[in-house]
């Protein structure tokens, strides 16, 4: 039991800035802040112009493997496009296997047909005198992104985000009643280090800019289809 409480202590004390053993350059410009040695992985800080294939290359030596670093990140939306100041969980060891080479292997032959029920010479099949009714498909297809949401639109965003507390830092790395990472925020140029230490009408402001460049799907994704549901958008 002891050991065990040791062993967490100093687990979450080490940072890690050297590179792994295996096909790692000396000159890796990634910092790998914390290491998770219960679960083999290492946190990494999002930077300026990284991509999943660049960190791939860097790590394992094969910009292949960046559908790996993907599974283990299913938060991530879009693997094109990394927010600046996120997080990524970063396997230790290089993987066996590409995760697109597993899913060949586990996967049936193509041109292999598919097996198909004997039906017994003398059994008769019964088939529906009627076509059932069947549900129509649910439209997924959202509406367009808005460039300037109205006060009813930046209520319902910042509750479903924080409650609307403009002050909200729960140490997950997203600040202020509209959940800003750190360096989406910097980006807008607030004068204000992070969202939480902005007044509410600084961040209400941020958002609106941040809209008129970006969609409200890649900045909010969650909230976003709530909006869309409730016909908000």
């Amino acid at each position: 039991m002891l050991g065990t409480i040791l062993t967490s202590i100093i687990s979450s004390a080490l940072l890690l800035s050297t590179p792994f053993p295996s096909s790692q350059s000396a000159t890796n410009s990634y910092i790998f802040t914390r290491v998770l040695p219960q679960e083999n992985y290492v946190a990494h800080v999002v930077e300026e112009k990284d991509t999943l294939s660049r960190i791939a290359l860097e790590r394992y030596g094969d910009k292949d493997y960046w559908i790996n670093i993907w599974k283990d990140n299913p938060e991530i939306k879009n693997p094109d496009d990394l927010e600046i100041g996120t997080f990524l969980r970063i396997s230790m060891e290089k993987p066996d296997k590409k995760f697109e080479l597993e899913q060949k292997e586990n996967s049936e032959p193509e041109n292999e047909a598919p097996s198909l029920p004997t039906i017994q010479p003398t059994e008769t099949v019964a088939l529906p005198t009627t076509v059932p009714n069947l549900p129509e498909p649910e439209v997924t297809e959202l509406p367009p992104s808005p460039n300037v949401l109205n006060d009813a639109q930046i209520t319902y965003l910042g509750n479903c985000e924080a409650g609307m507390d403009p002050t909200k830092n729960t140490g997950n790395g997203y600040y202020g009643a509209f959940q800003f990472s750190y360096g989406t925020w910097k980006s807008m140029g607030t004068g204000y280090e992070r969202a939480d230490l902005a007044p509410l009408e600084v961040q209400v402001d941020a958002v609106q800019r941040l809209l008129s460049r970006s969609s409200i799907y890649t900045q909010f994704p969650g909230c976003a289809r709530k909006m869309a549901s409730a016909g908000l958008l």
